[in-house]
């Protein structure tokens, strides 16, 4: 005879496995909704972990991830301490979309083990969008400070100077590396033109890409 509960973990797993199924299916809005079911079952949802990193790995359409903060969020609740979580988050970052930037940030504080924490406070190393929005510079202060308040920042190697440069970065001061030609400091460090000296180097770089 099969108990109650027998059949509630019976229910359950064939909900999961349909959920898993439209992950990865052709309708955005549908795996975003999945995702979000699957959250809810925290982590009676393990077996999902994959397909979820699939779903937030998928190619870009229009210029953005379109399943990814839904995936990021189950696997956050299902599957926090997942080693792939961090590199997917690096590689995301770079997306112009704010909603996209804000769903990295606060995944990074909420993993907050030191890796996080250190794409954290060297997030300009992986970020393509620019300029800054003035919502992506305000959530960064906020998150700083929760960091600070926590303690959190134990864990990143010279916070102090990190945070110098951060800010630095967010303000948009800070200067870039020499000019292979003429010495001086460039306008970013991802320049690819002097502005003293009217050095390019825009073309050769696209060759080598």
């Amino acid at each position: 005879m099969v108990s109650c509960r027998d059949s509630a973990m019976t229910t359950a797993a064939d909900r999961v496995s349909s959920l898993r199924q439209l992950l990865l299916g052709p309708d955005d809005s549908a795996a975003c909704e999945a995702a979000r079911e699957l959250r809810r079952f925290g982590g009676k949802a393990h077996e999902a972990v994959d397909d979820l990193i699939s779903a937030a790995t998928l190619p870009w359409t229009c210029g953005c991830p379109q399943r990814f903060p839904a995936a990021m969020e189950a696997l956050l609740k299902i599957a926090p301490d997942d080693p792939r979580l961090v590199p997917i988050i690096r590689d995301t970052i770079r997306c112009s979309n704010y909603g996209i930037q804000k769903t990295c940030v606060l995944a990074l504080i909420a993993i907050g083990t030191g890796p996080a924490l250190e794409t954290l406070y060297h997030i300009d190393r992986y970020w393509y969008a620019s300029p800054k929005s003035l919502p992506f510079k305000k959530l960064m202060y906020k998150s700083l400070g929760e960091i600070e308040e926590r303690g959190l920042n134990k864990l990143v190697t010279d916070a102090q100077s990190a945070r110098a440069r951060l800010v630095e970065w967010l303000e948009g001061r800070r200067k870039g590396p020499p000019c292979p030609k003429c010495g001086e400091p460039l306008r970013t460090e991802k320049a690819k033109q002097c502005l003293k000296c009217g050095a390019d180097w825009h073309e050769t770089i696209s060759h080598e890409g």
